[in-house]
């Protein structure tokens, strides 16, 4: 062996040979090829085989690159140099050089100038994700979570471990497998038995009679029952038969008396396919999500010049001239200055307005009569108030001219009107989602939204079309031309093509409205560019990206995007796709795709010959994909949006019943909203196990919940004017938060028959579970009540702080899994009730209720930034116990809302920066950003218990102390005992990291017998409250 393959040997099996010192996230600069060296990190493989293989020459590790496109490789060690950014490279290479000057073109560092711009930028990203830890590197920058390797048991191991685990609970994700091959493998057998059975009325039943099974029998349903040890099983079982005595047996199965033989052995063709449940998860997935959980709506006026909506009530100003827009008084500029009336809300004018100089919505200039196109003509809808340009209103549609401008774009959905412009209606009741740059507007509710646009507010984008000039220019965005003319479908040159879409033609094919404005040259901007026909969510489109052929794909909505996606770095007017047939996401702009139908019939739609797992993957694809357009085509005639572009088989309902989720079925009216409400309404009830009183996981913590009680009487016995308890009579109990006993209560001990007024945990209104419209289940009262009145208790479990953290942790992460892994089977089956999420409330400070697992009706209450309840802490005969009171007056049917924040309710639903607030109120934050734990007080010695922790209500004092405590930095990484990365906790971190760090506020409940008065200030805000979804 040579010298210099010697030394590289010792220096690769000292630094870079051991995969413990180098676990996933480790950076390096890597040699593949005549690739320059690229950096890149270790990471999982996709198809599960880790991250490290041994093979006889060398060590191999499987790293992704960064950059803008990710790629993946198996690298030996002999090409991997650690990385310690940029500037130290070069003299990390010079150093090599000397020590193997044989290798000295390897160690030269040469990029060429076509992959220039894409190794600055890998090496830029590279840099930023060196600063990170290793947690935070890998789920910023990590694209996949493949599993570990499992060890697998023979039968006989794997029956006396499953006997052992026959108390453990199922987790979320094993719950949620054995229901559904409960209900698959069930709903096949009594389907043959008696075909006919209502399959939906069926299922429906298999699903509540679930949660009577005893654990034992649902985890007889996994396909790995011992996935919680990390163990592989070789033993399978065998749905169709009873393994498990009676325990095993369907509620539902048939009896005995009807002469039925038991059930016999399922041949293969009974057994449910795997291939058929992820096909149809991942055809229907993105349309059933738009159509079941619509982006939210409220409006919320955005300024025009700084394009930010100020959520602070008196920041923003309606115009009181015709325009009538809703602006920042200081954005505005005015050539004099105004007069200082004008700053009043009900005379303030813009300075168009004022100066009645109008500006174009189009192009914001002023008109200049120089022709007729530079005439400015006011809209003559009512209330409208816009000037348009006669030349600028060419390419809008919706547009009624004549010699007046009778309607202007601002009135019609655009995405409506290009599809059918014969039949456009005009609803000024309805309402719309604007563009703040342009007049556009399109219909609430994504599938009109074109993809792309930057959500600025509830109500207000910025269309794609604003960004399709600084997407030309980027290199990673470039126009993707095919190799056919998209007139007869066939290679050929002398071809046209347009500048920011893939369409070209045949000089001798294009069409006659295309004709407009080709010259000599070769390129041209066709029609629907002119017209800005952009694509939409959910809709199936042809993508190409860089080394890939031309795939079908599905455009799913960021919202929607796994979490790990979603934070890749991208410019604004991108729009995230799914590859069908893959777990493969990309962020594409408009350039870069073009309808499914028009690449049928051409080399694109062509299946591929050979096996490996790239055209395996792209022929699953190509077999998808007409089924998918088929769903998207129907689901949106359904949804009564005009769509002649595209074109499908029509399904009828009784065919689409099956391929909805129940979510989708019941808002396009295909299922009856009654029958779907009461049966998920049994599934909600029957979730939790409901309990008359709290529970306490130990004594311990039954002992932290006590308080004890004043040794005298209170003096409302001696009133002169009325023997009556309550804060109006200055009542010592009811101002310190203690319900009257005859121990506390002279008025009581005096005659205990007498209703003292100050007992509000011994009668409760009349409370009923519903479905909201957006927000899951909620909570309502079925009488009045009145204004400081006892409503409910909210009980559950008692659990420590450190146990309610770790559940919350747990939740997050699950959450979390979910986004990130939305192609796979377990995960694309939770809807907005299946979703996992908690019932963590601060009950004292080192106490936190539970309402997962047992609770009372409180836990359907939902939050709102305008609450109807607040939460109090009493002293109930010597308990401490959390009572929710009326804010106001609550009338029959009023639904019952809880400030989360205020009351330190931690829902895993609310914690990160991308949950939206749907309460609706006036005064809503838009997003509420609950605080990822719990905060850990330090236990004193002697410490008592809080005895009230009482928010603020009106006309009452306040009595909630608020310590602003800011989250350490290493609660947002934390590292398990062992010091490696917790899959958890790495997923918790990734869901609750937020933008801009921030001191969260907790309510912690007043220590000792006497709670101080202490005032909530708000923090600090700037010149506005600026909220900008951007």
């Amino acid at each position: 062996m040579s010298k210099v393959s010697s030394k590289c040997k010792v220096r690769s099996e000292m630094e870079i040979d051991d995969p413990e010192k180098n676990p996933p996230g480790s950076m390096y600069w890597a040699k593949v090829g005549s690739h320059p060296w690229w950096p890149c990190m270790i990471y999982n493989s996709p198809n599960g085989e880790g991250f490290y293989r041994m093979l006889k020459s060398c060590p191999k590790y499987h790293v992704q690159f960064f950059g803008p496109v990710v790629e993946r490789a198996w690298v030996s060690s002999f090409n991997l140099i650690h990385f310690k950014t940029r500037k130290k490279l070069e003299s990390q290479l010079q150093d090599l050089c000397k020590a193997w000057p044989g290798l000295k073109s390897k160690y030269e560092l040469k990029v060429p100038n076509q992959r220039l711009k894409w190794w600055d930028q890998s090496w830029k990203e590279a840099d930023k994700a060196y600063c990170l830890s290793l947690e935070e590197r890998v789920n910023t920058y990590g694209r996949l979570n493949a599993p570990p390797e499992k060890h697998a048991l023979k039968a006989e191991e794997e029956a006396e471990l499953l006997k052992m685990m026959d108390s453990v609970p199922l987790t979320l994700d094993e719950e949620t497998e054995s229901i559904e091959t409960f209900v698959q493998v069930e709903k096949t057998r009594r389907m043959l038995l008696n075909a006919n059975l209502n399959e939906l009325e069926l299922d429906n039943a298999l699903r509540i009679q679930w949660p009577a099974f005893d654990i034992a029998t649902k985890r007889s349903y996994l396909s790995n029952k011992l996935e919680m040890l990390n163990l592989e099983s070789e033993f399978k079982m065998d749905h169709s038969r009873t393994t498990r005595g009676a325990g095993r047996k369907s509620v539902l199965s048939t009896d005995e008396s009807s002469g039925m033989k038991p059930t016999p052995k399922a041949n293969k063709s009974d057994k449910p396919k795997k291939q058929k449940p992820r096909e149809k998860l991942e055809l229907d997935l993105e349309i059933h999500r738009l159509i079941a959980s619509p982006a939210p709506f409220r409006f919320q006026p955005v300024c025009p010049v700084c394009e930010v909506y100020s959520s602070a009530p008196g920041q923003m100003l309606k115009c009181n001239g015709p325009c009538g827009r809703i602006v920042h008084p200081r954005c505005m500029r005015y050539k004099e200055p105004p007069k200082p009336e004008n700053q009043r809300p009900e005379i303030f004018k813009c300075p168009q307005c004022l100066t009645q100089k109008y500006l174009c919505a189009v192009c914001g200039d002023s008109s200049k009569k120089t022709n007729t196109d530079d005439q400015l003509l006011p809209c003559q809808m009512k209330g409208c108030g816009r000037h348009f340009h006669r030349g600028c209103l060419a390419q809008h549609p919706g547009v009624v001219l004549a010699d007046t401008l009778s309607r202007c774009p601002a009135h019609v959905c655009a995405t409506c009107c290009l599809e059918d412009p014969d039949n456009v209606v005009v609803d000024p009741n309805r309402p719309m989602l604007q563009c703040v740059r342009c007049p556009r507007v399109y219909h609430t509710g994504d599938l009109c939204t074109p993809a792309g646009s930057v959500e600025v507010s509830l109500s207000h984008i910025v269309c794609p079309a604003h960004f399709s000039s600084q997407l030309s220019e980027d290199q990673h965005y470039k126009t993707q031309w095919p190799a056919w003319c998209f007139a007869c479908l066939k290679a050929g040159a002398d071809r046209v093509f347009c500048k920011t879409c893939p369409f070209n033609y045949h000089r001798t094919c294009l069409p006659e409205d295309e004709q407009v404005g080709v010259s000599e040259e070769s390129t041209f901007t066709c029609k629907n560019c002119r017209q800005h026909i952009e694509p939409r969510y959910a809709q199936v489109v042809w993508a190409k990206i860089p080394f890939f052929r031309w795939w079908p794909c599905e455009i799913i909505h960021a919202r929607n995007a796994p979490l790990n996606i979603f934070n890749l770095a991208h410019p604004e007017g991108t729009f995230l796709i799914h590859f069908i047939g893959s777990g493969e996401y990309q962020w594409v702009c408009r350039a870069q795709t073009f309808p499914y139908e028009c690449g049928l019939n051409t080399s694109a739609a062509v299946l591929a010959k050979s096996n490996s797992k790239k055209d395996v993957a792209f022929n699953l694809s190509a077999k998808m994909a007409p089924k998918v357009h088929e769903f998207y085509v129907n689901y949106v005639w359904k949804r009564g949006i005009p769509l002649r572009s595209m074109s499908a088989t029509r399904l009828s309902d009784e065919e689409l019943v099956p391929l909805s989720t129940p979510e989708t079925a019941i808002a396009l009216g295909l299922t009856p909203h009654q029958d779907t409400d009461a049966v998920q309404l049994a599934e909600a009830l029957s979730s939790f196990q409901q309990v008359v009183s709290n529970q306490y996981a130990n004594s311990a913590l039954e002992k932290l919940a006590k308080q004890e009680l004043p040794e005298t009487k209170c003096d409302c016995a001696k009133s002169e004017t009325e023997t009556h308890c309550s804060k109006e009579t200055e009542c010592r109990n009811a101002s310190e938060g203690i319900e009257c006993t005859d121990q506390v209560c002279s008025v009581l001990a005096h005659n205990p028959s007498v209703d003292c007024g100050n007992r509000p945990f011994s009668v409760q209104p009349s409370l009923a579970v519903f479905r909201t419209t957006n927000r899951g289940f909620g909570l309502k009262v079925l009488e009045n009540v009145k204004e400081g009145s006892f409503v409910v208790e909210f009980m559950g479990e008692v659990i420590g702080v450190e146990e309610a953290n770790r559940r919350l942790e747990a939740s997050i992460a699950a959450r979390a899994a979910h986004r990130g892994h939305q192609g796979s089977t377990s995960q694309s089956r939770f809807t907005s009730e299946t979703m996992p999420t908690t019932y963590l409330i601060r009950f004292t400070p080192e106490l936190v209720i539970d309402a997962e697992k047992l609770g009372n009706l409180a836990r359907f209450v939902n939050h709102s930034c305008e609450p109807n309840l607040v939460a109090k802490l009493w002293n109930v005969r010597g308990t401490l116990r959390m009572g929710l009171f009326a804010l106001s007056p609550l009338s029959e049917q009023d639904e019952l809302t809880l400030d989360y924040q205020q009351a330190n309710l931690l829902d895993s639903s609310f914690v990160g920066n991308r949950n939206i607030c749907l309460c609706g109120a006036d005064s809503c934050q838009g997003s509420l950003h609950l605080p990822s734990s719990f905060h850990c007080p330090e236990k004193a010695k002697n410490a008592t218990p809080a005895v009230a922790s009482k928010s603020n209500e009106k006309g009452a004092d306040q009595v909630v102390e608020v310590q602003v405590v800011e989250e350490p930095k290493s609660k947002r990484g934390r590292k398990s005992a062992g010091g490696g990365a917790n899959m958890s906790q790495l997923l918790s971190a990734a869901a609750s990291v937020d933008v801009k760090p921030q001191k969260k506020v907790v309510a912690v409940p007043t220590v000792g017998p006497s709670p101080k008065v202490v005032e909530t200030k708000p923090s600090k805000k700037s010149s506005h409250d600026d909220f900008c979804y951007r």
